[in-house]
């Protein structure tokens, strides 16, 4: 405190030096006769040195690697005999904060080096869990702080945090399978789903979801906001969800799961969706998943409605927009399409099949189509299709939604180009076991948006009439312009056992697959083998297993006849007074035609 310095002489010491840095030591004054050190504060200045070489006389050369200012108190009483140890004050290391906020409004920017501190406390939020990391001025990667409460460093360095959201159990969980497929996530919520979505388009959030694998230590498996698209993530519902409304009644708007190549199982439950348009920076997403890439979408129905009046869209479907190679199986397509923007290619379950020398597989196995579309006031010729405008192959399948296209004519030829289809496909396709119950239509418009045209495009199965796709054991019960492919039985494609409705089509395309609606409920095991039959209604592929009994009453009702006709010959008379038929004049006239029959 007098500023008057003591001997370097006058002491020894002992220290104990870690690495570069000298964490301790143990001095002894023996100066002034051997007379106690007087009482009081003292400045202790000391330097770490380092051989580094010899001078010409051979000396050694020290070099300074660091220097300890420290300032002790000596109490009364401390004799030559007495040893005080010192803890020294190490360097001061600069710290620096990464996007963190704290709590408190004085944030250090230095700690001592080897001394253990504690690291403020983070402003945190309920539902997120907050992971610390250290950076060190000589490295780039991240490493951990175990313990934020007694942390220590040895150069500048800088301490960030990891947020994760903290997923429910109910929302997302990750199990193992154990089997081949690998691991899959069970989803229950739609804000499950929409985390599912984030690891697959790339997260935007950090996660903690509970892991029932067991491959991680804590139960929990963490995603980083810095992990790329997992597109190949399997996943597995785990009950019905509903994307069109939040708890309040808000309406949802969805964007798409895009790059999907896993397996996607639906476990039977349905995902209702209505809005997915989507756009950003002039690139346009649309569909529950906008492109699959070699997935598997297995067991799911999805529900709900789609109307798109923009145009920019190159394809539109109820489930996907696009694909490039993917296999359904025990799927069903409920959305209704309503399309009145130009967008090229339009399907119930999938838009446009992107088919090359690399990806040459779409295939649908055990799938329903229920969803109706709607397309209209268009100013191009898009092509549109009950389940996809293109597939290599369909298996026990059933297209029971209506399809309504639209051609656009232009008035300088009349030409028009799009096509209409039940199901469609692309060259040498294969169709087997399947039936087609909707009605096929569609409204053309000239360039005067004049609806007086109508395009001859129209098919009951697919429009490809040139690379013979094949038919066996098929039925196209519906109506449209052209059954099947066109020229049923000619070059246009092979035909087995397969038949088409003459009352919607007539029997000039070959009489040898003709059948009146009757005779073909009519049919039997012994003409088509594993379907279902019932005397009222068509038959059906024999898949009535694989789907809830409110999804297979919807196909029964669309395949069964109206009552009155041979395969359902009994009315009320109720239903009878609706046969009357009231002329312009007013004069009503009854037409019966068969028995009546008392039955009460």
């Amino acid at each position: 405190e007098d500023e008057n310095f003591l001997a370097e002489s006058d002491f020894t010491a002992e220290t104990g030096v870690t690495e570069t840095f000298l964490s301790e030591v143990q001095f002894t004054y023996s100066g002034n006769d051997n007379e106690a050190l007087s009482a009081g504060n003292y400045i202790l200045k000391l330097e770490l040195q380092q051989q580094t070489g010899l001078d010409p006389d051979k000396l050694p050369i020290y070099e300074t690697i660091n220097t300890y200012t420290c300032l002790i108190h000596v109490a009364p009483g401390l004799c030559s005999e007495d040893t005080a140890e010192l803890k020294t004050l190490a360097p001061l290391y600069e710290v620096t904060f990464e996007g963190i906020e704290f709590e408190e409004s004085i944030v250090p920017t230095s700690y001592n080096a080897y001394t253990t501190f504690a690291l403020p406390t983070i402003k945190k939020e309920d539902g997120y869990e907050y992971q610390w990391y250290k950076i060190s001025s000589n490295s780039s990667s991240q490493e951990s702080v175990d313990d934020p409460s007694n942390v220590s460093i040895k150069e500048d360095t800088t301490f960030g945090v990891k947020c994760y959201k903290i997923v429910a159990e109910d929302d997302i969980v990750r199990t193992a399978k154990g089997d081949s497929t690998g691991d899959y996530f069970s989803i229950g919520t739609a804000e499950g789903l929409g985390i599912f979505r984030y690891l697959v388009n790339g997260c935007n959030e950090n996660l903690k979801m509970v892991d029932n694998s067991g491959a991680s230590e804590d139960g929990y498996v963490y995603y980083d906001y810095s992990l790329v698209s997992q597109s190949q993530l399997n996943a597995t519902l785990t009950s019905d969800i509903d994307l069109t409304h939040d708890a309040d009644g808000n309406e949802l708007s969805w964007i798409p799961i895009n790059g999907y190549s896993g397996t996607f199982d639906g476990g039977g439950y349905t995902i209702t969706v209505n809005n997915t348009y989507y756009s950003n920076e002039g690139v346009y997403y649309q569909g529950f998943f906008d492109t699959l890439d070699g997935a598997t979408i297995k067991n799911l129905v999805v529900a709900g409605e789609e109307t798109i009046s923009e145009s920019g869209l190159d394809y539109c479907g109820g489930i996907a927009s696009s694909i490039k190679e993917t296999k359904f199986i025990n799927c069903v397509n409920k959305r209704k399409l309503t399309v009145s923007g130009n967008v090229g290619h339009i399907g119930g379950f999938v838009g446009y099949f992107q088919k090359n020398e690399t990806y040459n597989s779409l295939t649908f196995e055990n799938c329903i189509n229920l969803g109706e579309i709607n397309v209209s006031d268009v100013s191009t010729d898009p092509y549109v299709a009950g389940f996809t405008t293109g597939a290599t192959s369909y298996t026990k399948c059933i297209n029971a939604g209506n399809v309504t296209g639209a051609s656009y004519l232009d008035s300088s030829d009349g030409a028009a180009s799009g096509t209409v289809a039940g199901f469609d496909a692309s060259d040498s396709a294969s169709f087997t076991d399947c039936i087609n119950l909707g009605d096929i239509s569609a409204n053309s418009y000239t360039a005067d948006d004049e609806k007086n045209h109508s395009t001859d495009k129209v098919y009951g199965f697919s429009s490809i009439e040139n690379n013979k796709p094949s038919f066996m054991n098929c039925i196209d019960a519906g109506s449209a312009n052209y059954p099947f492919t066109g020229v049923v039985g000619n070059t246009t494609g092979t035909y087995v056992t397969s038949y088409y409705n003459s009352d919607s089509y007539g029997s000039s395309y070959n009489a040898d697959y003709a059948k009146t609606s009757d005779e073909l409920c009519q049919l039997t095991d012994s003409d088509l083998a594993n379907w279902s039959y019932d005397s009222s209604r068509y038959p059906l592929p024999k898949i009535e297993e694989n789907f809830s009994e409110k999804i297979w009453q919807e196909v029964v009702a669309k395949a069964t006849l109206p009552k009155g006709t041979r395969g359902n010959p009994f009315v009320t008379w109720e239903e009878l007074a609706n046969y009357v038929y009231t002329s312009s004049d007013s004069e009503t006239t009854v037409y019966i035609a068969g028995t009546l029959e008392a039955t009460s």
